[in-house]
Parts: C-alpha cells; sequence; structure tokens
C-alpha cells in the first residue's frame, strides 16, 4: 500500500486528531516538530504536521507506505484507513484552487481536507493563506463553507 491524505489543520484541529489516533497506534515517535510517525507493529504511518510560516498555513499529510520491504502491514493498513475516514468523515474537501499569478486559474480541488476548527478560524481572519509550500503561489480557498 502506497497512499496519502492531505489536509490543513489548526492546532485545535490537530489535537482532536491526534487525540483519537494515538491510542488506537503501539506509539508515537515525534521525530521532528513537523514529523511524527504513529507506529503500528513493524510500519509507521507518517503525520506530517501543517505548518504556518508567516501567513501562510502549509498542507500536512498521513501516509502510508507498505510496498517495499517484508513488514508485517495489515494491521497498519486497517489503521491507516481508519484514519482516513476519521479524517473525511470530519473534515470539508470544498475547497477550490489557483495560481495567484494567473487571472482566472480557480478549479475545484477535492483532494485535500480542511479542519473544522481551521474553517471557523478562516470565515474569522482575512490573513491567513493556505498553500503547498512556503511561496504560495498556488492557494487553496474555501468554497461557500
Amino acid at each position: 500500500m502506497n497512499s496519502d491524505l492531505q489536509f490543513f489543520m489548526n492546532a485545535n484541529d490537530e489535537a482532536e486528531f491526534v487525540g483519537f489516533a494515538e491510542p488506537l497506534a503501539d506509539s508515537v515517535d515525534r521525530e521532528s516538530d513537523i514529523q511524527w510517525f504513529l507506529c503500528v507493529d513493524d510500519c509507521r504511518i507518517q503525520l506530517l504536521r501543517s505548518q504556518l510560516y508567516d501567513n501562510v498555513l502549509i498542507c500536512g499529510r498521513i501516509a502510508l507506505r507498505t510496498d517495499f520491504g517484508d513488514h508485517d502491514s495489515k494491521r497498519a493498513e486497517t489503521l491507516f484507513n481508519k484514519f482516513r475516514r476519521w479524517i473525511k468523515k470530519t473534515y470539508n474537501n470544498q475547497l477550490t484552487v489557483r495560481n495567484v499569478n494567473i487571472p482566472d486559474s480557480t478549479m475545484d480541488c477535492r483532494t485535500h481536507w480542511i479542519g473544522p476548527n481551521l474553517v471557523s478560524d478562516l470565515r474569522n481572519a482575512d490573513a491567513l493563506t493556505l498553500g503547498q509550500n512556503r511561496n504560495a503561489i498556488v492557494v487553496f480557498e474555501m468554497d461557500a463553507v
């Protein structure tokens, strides 16, 4: 299995997700401030945290790769799918994406998910940009959520 799910989370969204996910994993390896792993048997589910740089929130993701080596991955794959279902049930994917340098480049983007607490924050603050990276040339915006 080689799969990921990308999202935008604020601190409250992250706390809720980790509160759901951590008890289900065997352990959590907080490798850095940005990258954590939810360890299941001999597999690791990556949690790449959303990061805020100035006024740009960079998307995060959960990811699992078990298509290499000799892994006992059935339980990790089941758990990864449970995490993915939880995010899809709790979060919203009604986003558009556009290149700030190309007029009329807006299009639907249903591949990224946005946490409910962040949705509330975005409704009350205009200064935050959702981006794929720090440069934020390609930006994500909420539909009428």
